[in-house]
């Protein structure tokens, strides 16, 4: 992953899936989210945000800026050192300019995807990604804000070798099995 400022943009090029956290530390859809030990909410009902990875050699960009990095794991006494990350909030509700997230299709066309659908990314394995991000600093310590994410999910090998029959029957294998009938039975 290489990070670099232009001008006001911070910018990531060539994130994955180990540099975009995943679990609880990814929350495109904006669920609510409680701690399972107290109880306290940790993720009010709408805020969008995930957590990036920082890779040592880059740290003092976001240090510079003025960002909260938080560290986990690790093992001192092994030599192993913490991963350090930050939030990276996706503002789409309150922002003059919210943001873009495109994914790279099957056929290789990007195709934006619409606010609802932003959710998709918490599951979805990340095989490459580029981002475009400007820090925000009313408050102490700054808030970094997403304005344009490009993203390639990893195609396992059956979807790629029928992506162009897939493409032509206009189905995804990237988008997640939902089910919009909570009434409708299973056929099994």
């Amino acid at each position: 992953m290489k990070v670099s400022m232009s001008g006001r943009d911070l910018i990531i090029e060539g994130a994955t899936n180990q540099d975009i956290l995943g679990g609880s530390f990814r929350n495109f859809a904006g669920i609510e989210r409680k701690d399972p030990h107290t109880g306290r909410i940790v993720n009010s009902k709408g805020k969008r945000s995930f957590n990036l990875r920082i890779p040592d050699e880059y740290v003092d960009i976001f240090k510079q800026n003025g960002a909260n990095i938080k560290e986990f794991g690790g093992n001192p006494d092994e030599g192993e050192p913490p991963i350090r990350f930050t939030k990276i909030n996706v503002n789409t509700d309150s922002s003059n300019r919210p943001p873009k997230i495109q994914i790279i299709k099957n056929n290789n066309k990007l195709e934006e995807l619409p606010v609802t659908m932003y959710g998709q990314l918490d599951g979805m394995f990340v095989e490459n990604c580029d981002m475009v991000m400007n820090f925000y600093h009313k408050y102490d310590p700054a808030s970094i804000y997403l304005n344009l994410m490009i993203v390639k999910p990893h195609m396992d090998p059956i979807s790629a070798k029928y992506s162009a029959l897939m493409d032509d029957a206009g189905i995804d294998p990237n988008a997640p099995d939902v089910c919009h009938d909570d009434d409708a039975e299973m056929p099994f």
